[in-house]
């Protein structure tokens, strides 16, 4: 288990850094982008390391602090420092993603392998 900050919704535009491979990444449907606390890339993994995380795997949300005892408290935006950018995306532009989402087709080979299962 691994414990991230989420940062952007799906349809959010974000300005990643390394060792993220893109300038800029979309989130998509049903994904969220976390961010670690640790500004050094190598002490922490997060959607900068692999990408936008599927919402399914969040299993919960962090409300407070309990250890260490200096930063007993609640988890609030202060102190806080986020280093991506994020623009976040209108009402309508998440709209049109569920409707280019919901038109899509879905390739004969996935259907036959499903059906397989």
């Amino acid at each position: 288990m691994a414990v991230k900050r989420v940062i952007a919704l799906e349809g959010d535009t974000v300005y990643p850094h390394e060792p993220y491979p893109h300038t800029t990444a979309r989130v998509p449907l049903g994904h969220v982008w976390v961010e670690g606390e640790d500004p050094d890339p190598r002490h922490n993994a997060d959607s900068h390391t692999y990408g936008p995380i599927s919402m399914g795997l969040i299993m919960g949300k962090i409300t407070h602090i309990l250890w260490p005892i200096e930063r007993i408290g609640r988890i609030g935006k202060a102190g806080w420092n986020k280093r991506t950018k994020v623009v976040e995306a209108s009402e309508e532009e998440v709209d049109a993603l569920y409707m280019e989402w919901e038109s899509a087709e879905v390739p004969d080979s996935y259907t036959e392998n499903a059906s397989k299962r």
